[in-house]
């Protein structure tokens, strides 16, 4: 698919980027000194740490300081076609990339406003990419989506799902 800026209708869906995120954390806040066999999933990217970075059970991520750090979160996610708005608040810094393509960069720490854009996309996989940066205080990360302008009956909402590989569909019983 394709990414495309324009105007969103109503948001019809929402939810805090589905799961699978995979994570790398950095002893640095420029994405250097990658810290070694810390790489949580995450089911989400609704993150607030006041303190020490946790796992997404809380518990405290080993070698990563509570500030001055950096990481990296990626998800491949299976869209259907319509018109997304993504929205992102971050503190201390974060960049959404989307298929490569940089859509949002926050670099000013405001966690109170969300940065939105929309999209239009064609349907199919996304690979999605944030880099977050914390210095001081704490750390909040939070991105989602909406879609609106859903194809075929615009009353049923499409939610975001994760790719997950085909499985056998059971014959009827």
């Amino acid at each position: 698919g394709g990414l495309f800026a324009s105007q969103p209708d109503a948001a019809q869906a929402q939810t805090f980027g589905t799961a699978p995120w995979n994570s790398q954390f950095f002893n640095s806040t420029d994405f250097t000194n990658p810290i070694p066999n810390v790489a949580p999933i995450y089911p989400a990217l609704n993150i607030n740490w006041p303190g020490v970075p946790t796992d997404a059970n809380g518990v405290p991520l080993p070698g990563v300081p509570e500030d001055n750090f950096s990481a990296v979160f990626t998800s491949t996610q299976n869209l259907a076609a319509g018109t997304y708005t993504f929205s992102m608040v971050a503190d201390d810094r974060a960049r959404l990339t989307l298929n490569g393509t940089e859509v949002i960069n926050i670099t000013a720490p405001n966690p109170t406003a969300p940065v939105q854009v929309p999209i239009v996309w064609a349907g199919g996989l996304i690979a999605m990419r944030v880099e977050f940066v914390e210095f001081t205080g704490p750390a909040i990360l939070q991105l989602q989506w909406s879609v609106a302008g859903v194809p075929g009956d615009p009353s049923q909402p499409i939610q975001p799902t994760p790719f997950i590989e085909p499985t056998a569909t059971p014959l009827p019983t």
